[in-house]
């Protein structure tokens, strides 16, 4: 009944505000299906998944708006099951509306997960019930359904001989994969992330990676490369997510933004483009660069873009509109880095000028030029409290440099070739650096 009575429901509602359709195409529809058959109106649930990957704060209005409708109008026979990451705006929201609508808010602990998880792979693979293998899938599954279900797919298709050989493969994995079948080859290359604290994702790409950033919220990973795609993994399975098309040449740089929900690249076709993390949809082309685009980095509060370039600039965008807010000059050759200071405030840039400035964003003024690098400076960052800043030379050599004054604080020297890259722990006591000298070294700053 219920379907006969959406059938004649708005459907025009399908195209106005979340309020509209919730009270056009579930309250109004429900509320007749249940005059018309009181007595045999069975209970339904209905599950809403994943609602904090609703774009835009989209999440929070349909929620806000479904909690209203059944404040005001209780819908008898329905049961709602949201699901979320954690979020204190949610759970804020929960708590302001009237127990009548409202609302079991419920952490799922890692544990419950696992014992979830057990009890699918303990139903689906019985020849292994409650075996010791079985208890090891389910560590590599790490609390992923998906990788659970994929295993079971894979393994349950053989023969028992082939599934035991199935099961030692995916637990066992060798070095050589050229044997396996497509299937296995992917799981083969997903070592567990519960063997220990350097556990480790394996993702193989075809072409030649430029550039990886992790999102802040720690779930996806996104590469840039030379087949001019930028492409989103799982950070726990290594699945591929999305596919990021539209740049015509090499991809450099890529960054999510602070809420890990748009993605920044930065191509040798001078632009920088950005994209919606989920859907994988282009939102804005940032033209303006008159070469290579080298590097790119959002804003703390989201409201803008900064990018290098080989055409020896650094610019500003407002990612929203695609408007150029600042061209940053005084880099006398192409810039290599760009980053934004915790605050926002600052922007630091490197060179193959061989110096490091250090810029005020909203005015575009330089506030420091670092020099003590005697090659190419090819990456840098800010500490976590952007009091210091860490950048890294053809010249071997890590240094840390003092905002406020521009000193030099530190030398790091230990590297036997270029280093390529740097970064601070998230506590700031820490620098990691990258070389081509093929080792990655932790500094005690």
């Amino acid at each position: 009944l219920f379907a006969i009575s959406l059938e004649k429901a708005n459907h025009d509602s399908v195209d106005k505000k979340v309020k509209k359709q919730i009270q056009d195409l579930l309250v109004t529809p429900w509320k007749k299906a249940v005059i018309n058959d009181s007595l045999s109106q069975p209970s339904y649930l209905i599950v809403i998944d994943a609602l904090d990957e609703i774009e835009d704060k989209g999440g929070q209005e349909f929620l806000y708006e479904l909690l209203s409708a059944l404040e005001k109008e209780p819908l008898h026979g329905l049961k709602f099951l949201v699901t979320s990451q954690p979020d204190s705006n949610f759970a804020a929201l929960c708590k302001s509306f009237s127990s009548h609508s409202v609302c079991y808010l419920e952490n799922i602990s890692h544990e419950e997960v696992d014992a979830d998880i057990m009890t699918y792979l303990n139903s689906a693979l019985p020849a292994f019930k409650n075996q010791s293998r079985l208890r090891e899938l389910g560590n590599k599954a790490n609390g992923l359904f998906i990788y659970a279900s994929r295993a079971v797919k894979y393994i349950s298709s053989g023969t028992p001989e082939e599934q035991t050989f199935r099961m030692e493969k995916l637990l066992h994995p060798t070095s050589n994969t050229e044997a396996f079948d497509s299937d296995e080859e992917v799981l083969i290359e997903i070592p567990s992330v519960t063997d220990g604290p350097l556990s480790k994702v394996n993702i193989s790409t075809n072409t030649r990676v430029n550039y990886v950033a992790i999102s802040p919220d720690g779930k996806c990973i996104a590469s840039s490369s030379d087949d001019n795609s930028t492409r989103v993994w799982n950070a726990f399975s290594g699945a591929q997510l999305q596919e990021l098309n539209g740049h015509t040449q090499f991809v450099t740089s890529v960054a999510f933004s602070p809420d890990s929900k748009y993605i920044a690249s930065g191509s040798w076709d001078k632009s920088v483009r950005v994209w919606n993390a989920f859907s994988g949809a282009q939102l804005q082309e940032l033209n303006g660069h008159t070469q290579f685009v080298t590097s790119v980095a959002f804003a703390p509060d989201e409201k803008c873009i900064v990018s290098g370039s080989h055409d020896k600039s650094v610019r500003v965008w407002d990612y929203f509109s695609g408007i150029q807010l600042q061209e940053l000059n005084g880099h006398t050759d192409r810039v290599t880095s760009v980053a934004f200071s915790s605050d926002g405030k600052c922007i630091v840039s490197s060179s193959h000028d061989m110096s490091v400035r250090l810029w005020d964003t909203f005015s575009g003024a330089k506030l420091q030029e670092l020099n003590g690098h005697t090659q190419f400076v090819t990456s840098v960052a800010f500490a976590p409290d952007s009091k210091c800043i860490a950048s890294g030379s053809w010249d071997k050599s890590v240094r840390v440099w003092d905002v406020s004054n521009g000193a030099q604080l530190q030398e790091l020297n230990d590297h036997t070739q270029p280093v390529t890259s740097v970064a601070f722990s998230p506590d700031g006591k820490c620098i990691v650096s990258g070389s081509d000298d093929m080792s990655v070294r932790i500094w005690d700053v």
